[in-house]
């Protein structure tokens, strides 16, 4: 089970990241000059872009962990959790996203260079613009890391006994048959008479009161 979760939490990350990765590369071509001026993309949207790629893997992972964990057949203990912990921090690990900002803007400037244009960051006030990224990066990957946690936590609590099992399921025959139902419940009774008096005497009531 373990495997299995390991092999689709890092298709998932795999999967929005390549498609995060296609919407950035638009926006690093769309860095040109145009024979007037270097044209330098909008680093909030770039911003958003990485924003969006952890709120998407989060909700997607969250949803792969619950139908997998929810499995009958799943078994998930402590050794298990650790495991999908360490998973969990290392997909949602502060140091992948952090500096993504500022390597794109790097590369706009030598993308700048390459057309004998210099690109000056703080023109773009580009230090506002990281440090709100860093900020939001941070607040995503502690939301996403408590929350699969949490998931993956839930699915380890103690499941429902077996007899607590077997009542529910006699409950619910009870409401689907219930004539049947009133028939095993007095072939029940009766058995337990006979068991408690004792067949001799029960037989013996049939043929008459003891002889003196």
């Amino acid at each position: 089970m373990l495997e299995i979760l390991k092999t689709k939490l890092h298709a998932i990350d795999s999967e929005c990241e390549s498609l995060a990765r296609s919407e950035i590369d638009v926006y690093y071509q769309s860095a040109k000059y145009d024979g007037n001026r270097f044209v330098v993309p909008a680093f909030q949207e770039v911003s958003a872009v990485w924003l969006k790629l952890i709120a998407d893997k989060e909700n997607r992972s969250k949803e792969e962990l619950s139908k997998v964990l929810s499995h009958p057949n799943s078994d998930i203990g402590s050794k298990e959790i650790a495991a999908l912990d360490g998973l969990i921090s290392e997909l949602f690990d502060d140091s992948r996203y952090l500096d993504r900002l500022s390597s794109f803007s790097e590369g706009i400037g030598r993308k700048a260079s390459s057309y004998g244009v210099q690109f000056d960051p703080r023109v773009y006030r580009f230090d506002l613009h990281d440090s709100a990224y860093r900020v939001g990066v941070k607040n995503s990957l502690g939301k996403a890391r408590r929350l699969l946690n949490a998931e993956a936590s839930l699915h380890s609590l103690p499941r429902t006994p077996e007899s607590v099992k077997k009542i529910k399921e006699w409950l619910s025959f009870m409401r689907a048959r219930p004539w049947q139902s009133l028939a095993f419940m007095l072939a029940l009774v009766c058995f337990a008479l006979l068991s408690s008096v004792g067949l001799p005497d029960v037989l013996g009531w049939f043929e008459g009161p003891p002889k003196p």
